[in-house]
C-alpha cells in the first residue's frame, strides 16, 4: 500500500456513538471515490463498528491502537459508560491509558506511512498531539463533533489539548 493522501485518525474507547459512525461512512465514500484514504483506529471502536454494521465486510481500516488497559478495565470494572460511581470512573481513566501508549504507535505509524494530511477525530486529537508537537505529523483538520467543546471532552487537560 503506498502513501495514503488522507488519513482518518478516529479513536474512541468509550462508546459507540454517531460520530464514530459518521467519519467510518466519510472514510467509505471517500475511498469509493477513489481517494488514497486510510482509516486509522483503535481494536475496541473497530470491533464495535463491525458488529453494529459501520463498517462492510470489505473494510479494512488500520489499527493501530492495542487496548491492554481497556482489556483490564473491562474485566474489573465492566463496559465503560456502564454504571456510575466510583468503580465506574475508575475503568474510565484506566482505559484512558491507552491513548498514552496510543501516541507511541500512532506516532510511528506516522513517520512510517507520511500520510499527506490527518484528519483527527475524538480521540485522534489526543494521539495525534505529540508527533504534531515533535513537528513529525503533517498538517491536521481537527473536527469537534459537539457544538460545546467542555460538554465533549470535559473541562481541564482535555479542553486545553483540543
Amino acid at each position: 500500500m503506498g502513501r495514503p493522501e488522507v488519513a482518518i485518525l478516529l479513536v474512541s474507547n468509550t462508546q459507540l456513538g454517531g460520530a464514530e459512525r459518521r467519519f467510518a461512512r466519510v472514510w467509505s465514500g471517500l475511498r469509493r471515490r477513489g481517494v488514497s484514504a486510510t482509516l486509522v483506529i483503535n481494536r475496541s471502536l473497530r470491533d464495535g463498528l463491525v458488529r453494529a454494521g459501520g463498517l462492510g465486510p470489505d473494510d479494512e481500516p488500520i489499527v493501530v491502537m492495542g487496548e491492554p488497559f481497556g482489556a483490564v478495565a473491562r474485566r474489573l470494572f465492566g463496559e465503560p459508560g456502564a454504571g456510575t460511581g466510583l468503580s465506574a470512573r475508575l475503568g474510565f481513566w484506566l482505559s484512558k491509558l491507552d491513548y498514552v501508549l496510543g501516541c507511541g504507535s500512532v506516532g510511528w505509524w506516522l513517520l512510517r506511512r507520511r500520510p499527506r494530511v490527518i484528519h483527527l477525530v475524538l480521540g485522534g486529537a489526543y494521539v495525534a498531539w505529540p508527533s504534531q508537537l515533535l513537528g513529525s505529523a503533517p498538517p491536521a483538520v481537527l473536527s469537534i463533533v459537539c457544538p460545546d467543546l467542555r460538554g465533549m471532552v470535559g473541562t481541564g487537560l482535555g479542553e486545553w489539548v483540543y
